[in-house]
């Protein structure tokens, strides 16, 4: 933003004779082109011509005062040789004399900057941008960070459908507006998730965009790590080798295995270990996680859970050097509210990034060409071939395919991309899947059968693309070429190897192939219904096979028996590995089924035992019922006669009972009777205690009360006495005021008289 608070005014300064002069050679030189010297302001070195007195002042004005500022930032001189009223008014009256160009005196600038400085400073504002905007969009243009290199003449200057990588920096267009809205959101988000729709170029945005600016500005280790099946410990080993290197740290470290077993039980721990790095290096770290959403389609719950706990102990602190990058297709935000503090983060710092637009995408598809002195034929075949997938996602890696097998059959000679070979190729909409097909059609029957083996395994159900190591694709057929067909389809830009090492994984090189590529369609749909039972299938043989095929770990009870019925009717290919996991479940079924059996036939057999055990039983039942009955008969008889005795016997008793509690109610009425005489006595006796308490009482009371009668006579003759005594000496008192007051007339009569003597002493003069 430039200001310009008019410190310098051009009238009533104190120089009033260099004002004047000034005036002066205005009128004189400037006089017939509008202007009026008495309206001249601003600061002098910073005033375009306008301010000057040459026609209406308006925001371009502002547009020269940062054309100049440019020129003092990028070489330190002003665009004028001196900065006298001389050379000032000399430019300012050759109009149509332009200023000397940046280049002049700053050759080894980029031509855009020097074109934006120069533009900013023609006199006549009618040249100059017409908006601030307008030079904005110039100079953010122009301010990537692209090395400018000049390719040679036979380099593709696409990628094709693989992503841009950080060494295509400088043939990366039309995203610079937002590559300073992600930084900028950096500084103040230390977690920040870059969303968009499958194909929009998320990937080699961060790569081929925000990583090298973030460089260019200051220092930075980045580390890229995708999910997988195995997202944790393909973070740790993409940042393992920020200290591995570091003699300080490495001697500390624990193994890779241990390492995330500790991340685990420490979230913060590996944060901790990155700060520790990044203050050593004085640098600052990116962990950009590409694909993010593999975390949801190739991860059991447990694994999310830690995973982005590891990550939110790293990017804890906005303070802290470490910033955390997740790309994520949009469709897939919704699924981070299965971790609900990574949700959070994650809708604190979303950057939504949009599909190009028309004019970002030509930039795409033109300025690469023009680095290796090359051109579209004409303007209309870049609008067509832009027109051609308007609202077709992953557009641009699709032009960009398109436009490498348009320059792979370019005019040499005339150095252009023409419209003969565009309609040769079949258009945008033919150029993936005619590659991609003439591939298959060029494959014998039987690798056709292994390629769609492979490809069914790199995309997952959801539709995405799923990451596979080398190795577990290889075991598919151990007989057949499975390695080589493997290396080709990565030549042919179809798959890449996305790790290096002992067991690289490969993937689909861009997931606009699982829609757009027809053969591969068409598998899916074939095997939709298997898809999901596969996709279990495979993580699960691995790891039955990787522990050493115990039988724990095989499917049981109804997965054995979908297991045994998929065997059974699936037609594609199955790895080894695969086929023996499902055989072996099926035989633990089978073997569980005869166990069964076997269970069922015993017990019959001794179902049967058991019967005709019961039927001796019941022989044996009725018999001893029989006897049971005449002992109850018996018994009967006995019980009876026993009932009628012991009748006898209680009315006996009740008796005997009735007597004694007649004697017991008697003895009972003599001891209340004794009690209650007794109590008479007793408070007979307390009667006369009390009433001679009493009398003695009375008798002191009316002691006490003749003895008072006694105190209070005496009191009365007293008061009565001090009251006579009172009267006599109120009576005094009268006496003696009367006869003070005579005692104060005759003093006040004898004072008048000697205030009457001086009085005549005074006036007779015999005063001295």
């Amino acid at each position: 933003k430039v200001l310009d608070f008019g410190i310098a005014r051009i009238s009533g300064g104190a120089d009033q004779a260099a004002v004047a002069a000034i005036h002066q050679e205005l009128a004189r030189g400037l006089h017939g082109l509008g202007g009026d010297e008495n309206t001249v302001s601003g600061t002098p070195p910073y005033m375009s011509f306008e301010q000057w007195g040459i026609g209406d002042i308006d925001h371009r004005t502002d547009i020269w005062a940062m054309g100049i500022i440019m020129w003092e930032a990028l070489c330190g001189e002003h665009p004028l040789p001196s900065l006298s009223t001389e050379s000032i008014l000399a430019s300012a009256i050759a109009l149509d004399e332009p200023l000397p160009s940046l280049a002049t005196v700053a050759p080894h600038l980029p031509p855009e900057i020097i074109a934006i400085a120069d533009r900013c400073l023609v006199k006549r504002k009618e040249g100059r941008y017409a908006t601030a905007s307008e030079l904005l969009a110039a100079l953010e243009a122009a301010s990537t960070v692209r090395v400018a290199r000049r390719l040679a003449s036979e380099d593709c200057p696409y990628p094709g459908l693989a992503a841009y990588q950080e060494d295509d920096a400088d043939r990366f267009f039309g995203r610079e507006r937002e590559i300073a809205a992600v930084i900028g959101r950096l500084a103040d988000h230390p977690l920040l998730a870059l969303a968009g729709p499958s194909g929009v170029g998320k990937s080699s945005f961060l790569r081929a965009g925000v990583v090298p600016a973030l460089k260019a500005a200051s220092a930075w280790d980045v580390a890229i790590a995708r999910p997988g099946r195995s997202p944790l410990a393909n973070l740790v080993t993409a940042v393992d080798a920020f200290w591995r290197h570091d003699s300080e740290v490495a001697p500390t470290l624990l193994e890779l295995d241990a390492i995330i077993e500790r991340c685990k039980a420490e979230p913060g721990y590996l944060g901790g270990i990155l700060r520790a790095h990044a203050k050593r290096r004085n640098a600052r770290i990116l962990l950009f996680v590409d694909q993010f959403e593999e975390l949801f389609t190739q991860t059991t719950s447990e694994e999310r859970a830690h995973f982005a706990a590891v990550l939110l102990g790293a990017a804890d602190d906005v303070s802290a050097p470490i910033r955390v990058v997740l790309s994520i297709r949009s469709d897939f935000i919704d699924r981070a509210a299965e971790v609900p503090a990574l949700l959070d983060q994650i809708t604190k710092g979303v950057v939504f990034l949009q599909p190009l637009s028309q004019a970002g995408i030509a930039d795409a598809l033109t300025q690469p060409l023009a680095q290796v002195d090359y051109a579209f034929e004409s303007d209309e075949l870049v609008t067509e071939m832009i027109h051609a997938l308007r609202g077709v996602s992953g557009a641009l890696p699709l032009l960009q395919f398109a436009a490498a097998s348009l320059w792979d059959r370019r005019d040499r000679v005339q150095r252009k991309l023409t419209r003969t070979a565009f309609e040769e190729l079949g258009g945008i909409a033919g150029a993936l899947a005619n590659h991609a097909e003439a591939l298959v059609r060029a494959l014998p029957s039987a690798q056709q059968t292994l390629l769609k083996a492979i490809m069914l395994r790199l995309v997952t159900p959801e539709g995405t693309r799923a990451t596979v190591e080398r190795s577990e694709l290889e075991a598919i057929d151990a007989a057949a070429p499975v390695a080589a067909l493997l290396d080709q389809m990565i030549g042919a830009r179809l798959l890449t190897t996305d790790v290096e090492g002992a067991n690289p994984r490969v993937e689909l090189i861009h997931e606009s192939l699982v829609t757009h590529w027809p053969s591969l369609r068409r598998w899916r749909e074939d095997h939709s219904e298997d898809a999901s039972f596969l996709h279990e299938l495979r993580p699960a043989a691995k790891q039955w096979d990787q522990r050493g095929r115990p039988k724990g770990l095989l499917w049981a009870g109804d997965a054995a028996k979908e297991a045994e019925l998929f065997l059974r009717r699936y037609t594609g290919e199955l790895s080894t590995r695969e086929r023996d996991f499902l055989k072996a479940a099926a035989r633990e079924l089978r073997g569980q089924q005869r166990r069964k059996k076997m269970l069922v036939v015993s017990g019959f057999a001794l179902l049967m035992g058991l019967v005709a055990a019961a039927a001796v039983a019941l022989v044996i039942v009725r018999r001893a019922q029989h006897d049971a009955t005449a002992q109850r008969d018996t018994a009967q008889r006995e019980a009876q006669r026993a009932l009628l005795a012991e009748t006898e016997t209680k009315q006996h008793l009740n008796e005997v009972q009735s007597e004694q509690r007649l004697r017991q109610a008697a003895d009972a009425q003599r001891a209340q009777a004794e009690v209650a005489a007794q109590r008479a006595e007793a408070d007979k006796q307390s009667t006369q205690v009390s009433l001679t308490d009493a009398e003695s009482k009375v008798a002191a009371g009316e002691n006490e009360l003749e003895r008072k009668n006694r105190l209070l006579q005496a009191s009365l003759k007293e008061a009565l006495a001090a009251r006579a005594r009172a009267d006599q000496a109120v009576a005094a008192a009268e006496a003696a005021k009367a006869a003070l007051a005579k005692r104060l007339e005759a003093e006040q009569a004898e004072v008048a008289k000697l205030k009457k003597d001086a009085g005549k002493l005074v006036s007779g003069g015999g005063l001295h």
